[in-house]
């Protein structure tokens, strides 16, 4: 199949089933762009989108993001997981101010020298936003090549890289960079699907060496089984006669930088000993069955434990709060803790 073929079929086919109306296309500008690319690395489109309107209304360019304060980001980033990215975003923000005069730079280098801008992500905001040719290499695109071209080995291999980074390039269009660029993010999105791909409807079927050899369903090449490894959490959830839960700002470093959770210690016997200098009677405390929540590259199992106040104490020298569960949403919180301070809300658990 020559580059020249699959640019005209492909077009062809975003021409008539590509997603046109999304969000940050209505406008598509440098800015917004950039924050789209940004929210959709690692999170798929439907959940992009309700996060991105809120985001952009409260930020709407460069100037109102980088003055923002990081926990304002971080709040309305709050859900979307990866805080890191919101981190590199405000960073980035300033970088702009500074640096580009509030301009989204429109060279790779420029781009790429940026918090939380790959290449790919690089690629993608140079096409889409100023329509110049650049190629992108997403997950969409790491699929679509190694079906066409019956690439068996795992697209993470360096190796493997490198031959998809010269396919990217080799099908790269001069013209209508844009369109292209979004159409195969649109194609793998919605066609070349990791699971139950819409082979039948598929223009590029006759082409597919997947589809040809009957591997659809196993390229590309599953990453090598490595189990996660299991941390463990021991949290303590503390609420006044008010109602008010504590809550501590995390550092800027490891798990959750910069967000508000709950106290945590890695040993039960260390929280129960923290109770005590602090005044309070472990075995009043509350148990809550084990939870686990899942990172990327590992399991976190925790375990809750209530205790109840007459009023507020003072329980670490780091930044920290009382606030009522139902005001939860005002702070910028991992998901766990979100979704525990809800059923606070809801009297779902026994306080």
């Amino acid at each position: 199949m020559t580059p020249e073929h699959f640019q005209e079929t492909l077009l062809a086919w975003y021409d008539r089933f590509g997603r046109k109306h999304l969000p940050w296309q209505q406008p598509r500008t440098p800015y917004r762009v950039w924050i789209s690319e940004i929210m959709l690395q690692q999170t798929q489109v439907a959940t992009v989108e309700r996060y991105f309107r809120r985001f952009v209304a409260v930020f709407p360019d460069v100037t109102a993001l980088a003055r923002a304060h990081p926990d304002q980001v971080l709040q309305l980033w709050s859900g979307l997981g990866y805080y890191h990215r919101a981190q590199h975003l405000h960073r980035a923000a300033r970088i702009i101010m500074e640096r580009h005069s509030g301009t989204i730079p429109d060279r790779l280098e420029a781009l790429m020298a940026l918090p939380g801008i790959g290449r790919s992500t690089a690629g993608a905001i140079i096409s889409l936003a100023f329509d110049r040719p650049a190629p992108i290499l997403d997950g969409n695109v790491k699929r679509l090549w190694c079906r066409l071209h019956g690439i068996d080995t795992w697209p993470g291999e360096t190796s493997t890289q490198k031959r998809l980074w010269q396919l990217s390039e080799t099908y790269l269009p001069r013209q209508r960079s844009a369109d292209y660029t979004q159409a195969l993010m649109d194609f793998g999105a919605t066609v070349c699907t990791r699971s139950q791909p819409a082979c039948f409807g598929c223009p590029f079927q006759g082409e597919c060496f997947a589809y040809r050899s009957g591997r659809v369903d196993r390229l590309p090449a599953r990453r090598p089984v490595n189990t996660k490894p299991v941390r463990t959490g021991y949290w303590l959830l503390l609420q006044t006669a008010a109602g008010e839960v504590y809550l501590e700002k995390r550092s800027p470093a490891g798990i959750w930088p910069g967000l508000w959770a709950l106290p945590q210690w890695d040993r039960r016997h260390e929280l129960e000993a923290h109770c005590r200098l602090s005044g309070l009677d472990p075995a009043f405390l509350h148990w809550l069955p084990p939870r686990r929540h899942t990172f990327t590259h590992f399991h976190l199992d925790y375990v809750v434990a209530i205790g109840c106040l007459e009023k507020p104490i003072r329980l670490n020298d780091v930044p920290a709060r009382w606030i009522q569960p139902d005001r939860a949403d005002e702070l910028a919180l991992p998901a766990p803790v979100k979704k525990l301070l809800d059923e606070v809300n809801r009297r779902a658990v026994v306080i």
